[in-house]
């Protein structure tokens, strides 16, 4: 079993990616109960190169992407967002590497599953969303918030060019 933990700058903002094999699947499971799995621009990157290190990995033939049971992902976490914009924080460049998280897991060339149980909002429903084969609960709630300031960005991030 391989662990991959990225903690943020605050305790209470603490990013957690759980990234295991299981002979040839990886999962890789956000594991931030307190937030129900909201992602920070760390936890995304971490996401990355999760990715990136399956695609790479010729042992790992498909991968599963969840959350911690009960909830898949809340979307972007509200509050690391609000520091980055009273600190001065670049949002649209971090936004950005959220939605090309999205396409990494369109273009991905192994199978990718989403085991979603509980919420998967803004981002969260984008990631659920992106993969080809899904996994659903009766729990589970699919959801998009909808605000003029990032209405372009979740309009992009679902659109999937058919073959």
């Amino acid at each position: 079993m391989t662990e991959v933990r990225v903690a943020d700058l605050e305790a209470d903002l603490e990013a957690d990616l759980v990234v295991e094999d299981r002979g040839a699947v990886r999962l890789v499971r956000l594991e931030r109960p307190a937030t129900k799995n909201a992602l920070t621009l760390d936890l995304v990157e971490a996401l990355h190169e999760a990715l990136a290190a399956a695609e790479d990995e010729r042992s790992v033939r498909a991968l599963v992407l969840s959350g911690v049971p009960g909830a898949f992902c809340s979307g972007a976490d509200l509050r690391w967002l609000l520091r980055e914009v009273e600190n001065g924080g670049q949002v649209l460049p971090a936004l950005e590497r959220f939605q090309a998280l999205t396409l990494r897991l369109v273009e991905l060339s192994k199978p990718v599953v989403a085991s979603v149980t509980g919420p998967a909002v803004g981002f969260g429903a984008d990631l659920a969303l992106a993969v080809p084969f899904g996994q659903a609960s009766f729990s589970m709630d699919v959801g998009f918030v909808i605000c003029a300031a990032l209405l372009a960005y979740m309009s992009w991030t679902t659109y999937r060019e058919q073959p």
